[in-house]
């Protein structure tokens, strides 16, 4: 479970007011999150977004401390099986509604049966995400920026 500070307003000064606590979890296979950037990752680094599906992410920036994607999926497509293996914030570009899938088809989360959706504008933590598909069946792009936070050594 992550509990994310979504702001009001545009965010870029510090003191910005609050508007909401917002619970989010990021299940995987069976239901489980990662919570610690100290535990070991145990898929195999051919499922990491970049690799198992690039035409959905591109990276915008990497070294030793972060990874800066841009993950984009146009409605009606479907992101083949991947992970995200840090967390991280994302900042959110385009909202749709999404399907997202565990390996073996189960679903996980249906945004259509959820009552929020973060706002485009806003910023919200996100956990490692272990293996999933990702599909858009809204009418919009869904979009964002996700700033990873990689492990510290």
């Amino acid at each position: 479970m992550t509990l994310v500070e979504v702001a009001d307003g545009d965010g870029r000064a510090p003191d910005y007011p609050r508007r909401e606590i917002r619970e989010i979890r990021h299940p995987g296979r069976n239901g489980e999150t990662r919570d610690s950037m100290s535990d070991p990752w145990p898929w195999p680094p051919e499922l990491d977004a970049m690799s198992a599906a690039p035409e959905h992410h591109t990276l915008l920036f990497e070294n030793e401390y972060v990874r800066v994607l841009d993950a984009h999926v146009k409605p009606g497509d479907t992101v083949p099986v991947h992970t995200h293996c840090w967390p991280g914030v994302l900042y959110i570009l385009g909202v749709s509604d999404f399907v997202r899938r565990d390996p073996d088809g189960k679903v996980v989360l249906d945004t259509r049966n959820s009552s929020s959706h973060a706002p485009v504008g806003s910023a919200v933590w996100g956990e490692a995400i272990t293996p999933h598909t990702l599909e858009n069946v809204g009418e919009q792009e869904l979009r964002n920026i996700t700033i990873e936070l990689k492990h510290r050594s």
